[in-house]
C-alpha cells in the first residue's frame, strides 16, 4: 500500500494499467486491485473518471484522506496536494 501511495505522490493520478507497469516490485493484478480497494476504503485514495470513461487513481484531496495518506507515508498532509 505504501508503495502505491509513494508512486501516486510522485506521478499524480494514474490508471490501473500505469500503476501495474510502474510498480516495482510488480504485483499480480488481483493483489493490486485488493490493495487499491483497501486504500480507497481507508479514504487515502480517490478515483476519477476521464471523459473516455477510464478510471484514474490519485491521493484523496479531502482533508481526512490526505491525513490518512500522510500518516501512511510519514509526511505532512500539505505535501500531498495535487491539482485536479
Amino acid at each position: 500500500n505504501k508503495d502505491i501511495l509513494i508512486m501516486l505522490k510522485k506521478h499524480g493520478p494514474l490508471s490501473f494499467s500505469a500503476i501495474s507497469k510502474i510498480l516495482d516490485p510488480s504485483m499480480k493484478k488481483p493483489s493490486l486491485r485488493k490493495s487499491l480497494q483497501r486504500l480507497k476504503k481507508k479514504k487515502a485514495i480517490a478515483t476519477r473518471m476521464s471523459n473516455g470513461g477510464k478510471v484514474f487513481y490519485q491521493i484523496s484531496q479531502g482533508l481526512r484522506g490526505k491525513e490518512v495518506a500522510a500518516q501512511i507515508l510519514c509526511c505532512g498532509a500539505n505535501e500531498l496536494f495535487q491539482p485536479v
